[in-house]
């Protein structure tokens, strides 16, 4: 909104003082009394209302071509008002003034016209018209209807697995208005490593012992990241017979041997050998390590 409001010029007896501008002359005292005869002053006292004016620019204009242009400090005033002389007398004078607010919400001004008599101070009544800034504003919303997808179900399979083996995982969602976009997944862990994190069903495999979490979200393209919905999912990685990150291993090599060519004894006797290796439950890996049979043998 627009408010104007109106200030009038007060008359000469309200003005700062007469300080008068005369010209100076290379003549006689006589010629400066007489140049000084044939210019006149104005008195201009403008009161603003509402608003605290520090400084106005004022244009004077008259005939002849004569302008007089200048600036009105008003820091240490209440009211914007002045005496400018040294202007040649005359008829058909403008004045326009233009004013600001300090904190730049309202701007004044206003002209008036007006005539110069010799060695007199002329009243000159100017309206000053004050607007003031818009203080609000307004904003066109242009929005789009989205429905976010849902996510249905998250699982791992198995939960648990021994370090260096592989989880299948599946994540199921919908989108009931199927937009903006076909819906996506990502998957994100919290050790391990995936075969494809854009899968809806990539595998996991466990590269340390301990409890991982697994996270995916389902997207539809909504650039608003609250739309996605996420879930998570645990899962374990342990090491073999869960005895916390210790293995028994059991370890054998040259054998099955045999002392002659024809020496089948420890041959007929690895069979057996071998499942007593495996009934022991705390065995979790066997490895031959190397040389089968003796060089006597055939």
């Amino acid at each position: 909104m627009i408010r104007t409001s109106r200030v009038a010029l007060l008359g000469a007896a309200m003005a700062l003082g007469t300080t008068a501008l005369s010209g100076c002359s290379a003549g006689t005292e006589g010629g400066a009394a007489q140049d000084s005869e044939k210019r006149g002053e104005i008195g201009l006292d403008l009161v603003v209302g509402g608003a605290t004016v520090n400084s106005a620019i004022y244009v004077v204009s008259g005939p002849a071509g004569f302008t007089k242009t200048g600036s009105l400090d008003l820091t240490n005033s209440g009211t914007l008002s002045a005496v400018i002389g040294g202007i040649p007398v005359g008829t058909g004078y403008s004045i326009n003034i233009n004013a600001t607010s300090t904190d730049g919400g309202t701007s004044c001004a206003g002209s008036a016209s007006f005539n110069v008599v010799a060695r007199v101070t002329t009243p000159v009544a100017i309206n000053l018209t004050c607007r003031q800034a818009s203080r609000t504003g307004s904003v066109a919303i242009n929005g789009a209807l989205n429905v976010c997808p849902v996510l249905d179900a998250v699982s791992a399979s198995p939960s648990e697995v021994i370090v260096g083996g592989s989880i299948t995982l599946n994540a199921v969602a919908h989108d009931a208005d199927a937009a903006p976009s076909a819906l996506t997944y990502r998957w994100l862990a919290s050790a391990g490593t995936l075969s494809d994190a854009a899968s809806a069903s990539p595998s996991f495999t466990c590269t340390a012992p301990g409890s991982v979490t697994l996270t995916v979200s389902a997207s539809d393209g909504d650039p608003t990241a609250s739309c996605a919905d996420t879930a998570t999912v645990q899962v374990k990685c342990s090491v073999p017979n869960g005895t916390g990150g210790a293995s028994t291993i059991a370890l054998y090599g040259d054998a099955p041997y045999g002392t002659t060519p024809t020496d089948t004894s420890q041959t007929l006797a690895t069979p057996a050998f071998i499942a007593a290796v495996n009934a022991d439950p705390d065995v979790s890996l066997v490895l031959h390590v190397g040389d089968i049979h003796s060089g006597k043998q055939y």
